[in-house]
């Protein structure tokens, strides 16, 4: 009925809302994420009991088949608290319960409903059934000036009922069932669609059945749902009059314990790479995401380097700039992710934005750092991943097949080599005839060149499969340099009835030159230990000397 959820990310405090609710994302205990609006005690002017309020009235608006994002519960540990750098947000943390409300985030495309009396026929029903519900709970916070409701094409979503329930203390106050009990709602300044729905005929029949469904010990069920944090407000339950008799014990997974949150798990900080194509209209596409647990010794960042969903935004864009100028920022980081890992560190960075801003200064240039946020994990790396699908490549077209390019391939190298410590000793080198020259990102000499050349062959058609195999081929004999040990990288393609073509490839770049070795991506572990022994031992030969 309330799933609790242990938060693992802050992301930001909302723009708007006085109980100040803060967008976060949480894990269930199967590792699942989800994405939040998290309310906290210190936040509600009526402590826990506004907490309450939200779950009850979300539990009975999802039995009645209302349209209410999914109700959890957030339990906060001491070690997330101090992960978020948001000072206002950390002490609204330090100060609640450890135990909060949370509504799951509505999809996107969902915008506030705009204040009209104009109602589509077929959105009367819906409209009156909120309008009754409202009534029934006696929740006067759904105004045409503050309606506490989104829409998206005809469907609507609820969401902020702390102020529900409330009657104690009102003069002249009415059950909503007896005449002027409505007096709250009922005007057209009260209710988002009282005027709407004013003189109009609707049907509530299934609404009212609903209703009549709900029985004593489904009640008891809302309660049983609660957590002991918040059972200083049980008096505040029990004058809800919605649940009766007595309150069941709180399951043990709900039982407020600390034990096990933030185990295993260590602070983060990550920050979005925006492209600003024109600062003057401010207009910006998220192209990367830099992550730093210093904790576990770990900064990275893994930057979009296509510029598919670029185009059709910015038109005029120099593709050819933007890919080179998001290698150099990628190469950077794996430059500082070799810093940071190591023994010794050149700088103690304060944040991912101080790590961030060494790479890219924060200026009025195309590209800029949003805002950080912050979180618990453990296993950095596999974070950083998630970020980067959720921020920048969230909104990528789906229903066509997503090919890789060669720099997308050589992420999956990348990472094996960072983690054996190997790539600090690769460098940029250029091979130069007098016809021709090849330049090579990742070079390291030992006796010969050992260089690294990432290949994708997850192309199109079996036609530019073996022209980009036979380029190689080609521009390789035209330099003819004997002091080269090359190792080719490969992605294999994604469609399977290129995978016949894809071996005859293989077999064309191993004859581009006697030494030359083929890695697939699922060689990668392999490759990076046998370069790490090669690294070990040239440099235990060179310390002997």
């Amino acid at each position: 009925m309330l799933d609790m959820v242990e938060a693992v990310r802050f992301d930001r405090a909302m723009t708007k809302g006085r109980t100040l609710p803060l967008l976060m994302a949480a894990e269930h205990s199967d590792g699942r994420e989800v994405e939040l609006i998290g309310k906290f005690s210190h936040g509600q002017k009526i402590g826990a009991s506004g907490l309450v309020r939200e779950a009850i009235s979300a539990m009975l608006a999802a039995d009645l088949g209302l349209p209410v994002p999914q109700p959890l519960l957030v339990k906060i540990s001491d070690a997330f608290i101090e992960t978020v750098l948001n000072p206002a947000a950390a002490d609204l943390l330090r100060q609640s319960l450890r135990v909060g409300f949370g509504s799951s985030r509505l999809p996107n495309g969902y915008s506030l409903w705009p204040h009209s009396n104009n109602l589509p026929k077929r959105m009367l029903n819906q409209a009156a059934e909120i309008f009754a519900f409202d009534a029934l709970i006696q929740n006067a916070d759904r105004r045409p000036d503050n309606p506490n409701m989104q829409v998206k094409g005809e469907q609507f979503a609820i969401y902020d009922h702390e102020l529900a329930f409330i009657w104690e203390g009102v003069l002249f106050w009415k059950p909503p069932w007896q005449p002027g009990g409505l007096d709250n709602v009922a005007q057209p300044d009260k209710h988002v669609f009282f005027a709407a729905i004013k003189s109009q005929a609707v049907d509530l029949s299934r609404l009212t059945g609903a209703w009549e469904a709900i029985s004593d010990a489904r009640l008891a069920e809302y309660r049983a749902a609660l957590p002991q944090e918040w059972e200083s407000a049980n008096d505040t339950i029990e004058k809800m009059r919605l649940c009766q008799g007595t309150a069941g014990k709180y399951s043990t997974r709900h039982d407020g314990s600390t034990e096990g949150i933030g185990m295993n798990k260590q602070a983060y900080s990550y920050t979005v790479l925006r492209y600003v194509h024109d600062v003057t209209t401010g207009e910006f596409v998220n192209v990367g995401v830099a992550l730093y647990a210093p904790g576990m010794r770990y900064a990275n960042a893994t930057c979009r380097t296509t510029t598919k969903r670029l185009r059709p935004v910015f038109p005029s864009l120099d593709g050819d700039v933007f890919r080179a100028l998001m290698r150099k920022v990628q190469s950077r980081f794996e430059e500082l992710h070799d810093e940071v890992s190591g023994q010794l560190e050149l700088r103690r960075y304060s944040s991912v934005m101080d790590l961030a801003q060494s790479v890219i200064p924060q200026d009025d240039s195309s590209l800029q750092w949003a805002p950080m946020g912050s979180g618990l994990t453990s296993d950095p790396a596999a974070t950083l991943e998630l970020l980067f699908e959720r921020f920048v490549m969230k909104h990528e077209e789906t229903g066509t097949v997503h090919r890789r390019n060669d720099d997308q391939v050589w992420q999956s190298f990348s990472r094996e080599l960072q983690q054996q410590q190997v790539l600090k000793h690769f460098q940029p080198k250029t091979f130069t005839t007098p016809d021709d020259e090849i330049k090579f990102d990742r070079a390291w000499k030992n006796g010969v060149w050992h260089c690294l050349a990432p290949v994708s062959f997850d192309l199109a058609s079996p036609e530019s499969i073996r022209e980009k195999a036979h380029k190689w081929l080609g521009q390789l004999a035209s330099v003819g340099n004997n002091d080269l040990k090359l190792y080719f990288l490969v992605g294999e393609p994604s469609q399977a009835e290129l995978k016949p073509v894809y071996q005859s490839a293989l077999n064309i770049l191993k004859k581009a030159s006697g030494s030359a070795e083929v890695f697939a991506e699922a060689d990668a572990i392999d490759l990076s230990r046998r370069l790490a022994a090669q690294v070990a031992r040239h440099d235990a030969a060179a310390s002997a000397l």
